[in-house]
């Protein structure tokens, strides 16, 4: 079977970006771990996450709120990368994007950012310019686990029913970019919200992790 020089290439690449993707993610896991989830305000974001799973398994159907998600994505990457948008569909089963733009990116976006949450995050920091957000504070972080789990759960799934979406970049090349990625937007709105989480320490341990690595590798 002839599979064409671009995903080759794409693949070799998502093959030497492997190590650092797995660093960041255990980094992350890291993190995590030492967070104690059943103290204020954590617990929230921990409630939020559960909940969108019992849901999810109470009603397994596609989101429709998922999938306008995605495409818009899509949609917006294509237009920020000077495309046109020809067209958009969107059911509660499936969707579709038609534009004159089309590269990695575009194509990986809504498996690499957290759309709602993103959203939540941009709109919570955006009105604390004009006025007081401490008391929406709670909701907020109830929501991100909420939109995060939606993400997380959806993601996983669609990611592996052969999305054309994966299997254009090559699976390998995708599946390192996207889990790269969630990494790092993840945490990054973990630490808007929530003061245990440090971005800084997550880009301190994965660097330390990296440089560590490289050095065995180069035999130093």
């Amino acid at each position: 079977m002839f599979i064409p020089l671009q995903k080759i290439v794409k693949n070799s690449i998502g093959i030497l970006l492997l190590p650092v993707t797995i660093i960041c993610a255990v980094s992350v896991v890291s993190l995590l771990t030492k967070i104690r989830w059943y103290t204020y305000p954590q617990y929230l974001l921990v409630a939020g996450f559960f909940c969108y799973i019992i849901i999810f398994a109470l009603n397994k159907s596609k989101s429709f709120s998922y999938i306008i998600g995605h495409e818009l994505l899509h949609a917006a990457s294509s237009i920020l990368f000077g495309g046109k948008l020809l067209s958009i569909f969107v059911s509660h089963s499936k969707g579709s994007v038609s534009t004159t733009k089309g590269n990695f990116i575009i194509s990986l976006i809504p498996y690499c950012i957290p759309f709602y949450a993103l959203l939540l995050a941009i709109g919570y920091f955006f009105l604390s310019i004009f006025v007081n957000t401490r008391p929406l504070l709670p909701a907020c972080i109830f929501l991100l686990g909420f939109t995060l789990s939606q993400h997380l759960v959806l993601t996983i799934i669609y990611a592996n029913t052969g999305q054309s979406d994966i299997t254009s970049q090559g699976v390998i090349f995708s599946y390192t970019i996207i889990i790269l990625s969630n990494s790092i937007i993840i945490t990054l709105l973990l630490n808007l919200f929530l003061t245990k989480i440090s971005m800084a320490l997550f880009w301190q341990q994965s660097i330390q992790a990296t440089k560590q690595l490289f050095f065995m590798a180069v035999g130093y």
